[in-house]
């Protein structure tokens, strides 16, 4: 009993001098500043600027390091409009490493009047319109709200169908009309395809690019397709 006892006194004792030699470590080297913030890292970003995630992420250099809330910083970051979320890790002795992982660009949303770059949720990335990407053109007003995301889950069902689309880049405009449907164009053909009051799925999507590809292949003369009815040109 009496040796059982001794050696958990022995346990006792010896990491009380860990921990009090781990916390004179760490007294010593909070005093010198060897665990102040002197280094921040910025990674993966491809359009966000660096500086910018630098300024909102809340930590500043020549505080103690662990100062910071690391979720607290991601969520600063990703207040950013560009980014979708953030990474943060403390690398001891002097270092924050942000990871950034910015929100793709899958379409331009325009109305004719306002027109925005949305990724996949409708998330709205930024104003203006870019050639690399297809663009949705509505006959109704462009409904946002709270100035940063579309308010239609019409429009949303297509933007994430498309995002999930592999040949997505050889679609240049998607018209969305309230009364009629929704058509599509194909970069290099003045073709118009129509899809009808449904959101386009993978299927019609697919269908939708292997007809283009056969009036092109065959040099078709055609200024209108019912994807419906494609059987016309050799799909059933």
């Amino acid at each position: 009993m009496k040796r059982g006892l001794s050696v958990f006194m022995l346990v006792i004792v010896f990491c009380s001098l860990l921990y009090g030699v781990h916390y004179l470590v760490y007294f010593f080297l909070k005093e010198q500043g060897a665990l102040n913030v002197k280094q921040i890292i910025i990674t993966n970003q491809n359009y966000v600027n660096a500086a910018d995630v630098a300024a909102v992420s809340g930590v500043r250099y020549g505080e103690l390091i662990f100062n910071f809330d690391l979720e607290a910083v991601a969520a600063n970051v990703a207040k950013i409009r560009m980014v979708d979320y953030a990474l943060v890790e403390r690398i001891v002795p002097d270092t924050i490493k942000i990871t950034v992982y910015e929100r793709k660009p899958v379409a331009v949303i325009s109305d004719g009047k306002t027109s925005v770059i949305c990724d996949r949720n409708g998330q709205i990335i930024s104003a203006g319109t870019s050639p690399d990407l297809p663009t949705i053109s509505l006959d109704f007003p462009l409904l946002i709200v709270k100035e940063t995301v579309i308010g239609d889950e019409f429009v949303i069902a297509i933007l994430r169908n498309l995002d999930a689309f592999e040949r997505k880049n050889e679609i240049s405009r998607v018209y969305i009309k309230a009364k009629e449907g929704v058509y599509f164009i194909l970069k290099g053909l003045s073709t118009l395809f129509y899809i009808g009051l449904k959101v386009p799925d993978a299927d019609y999507l697919k269908r939708l690019v292997l007809t283009g590809d056969k009036i092109k292949k065959e040099k078709l003369s055609i200024k209108y397709v019912d994807i419906d009815k494609a059987s016309g040109i050799g799909f059933e």
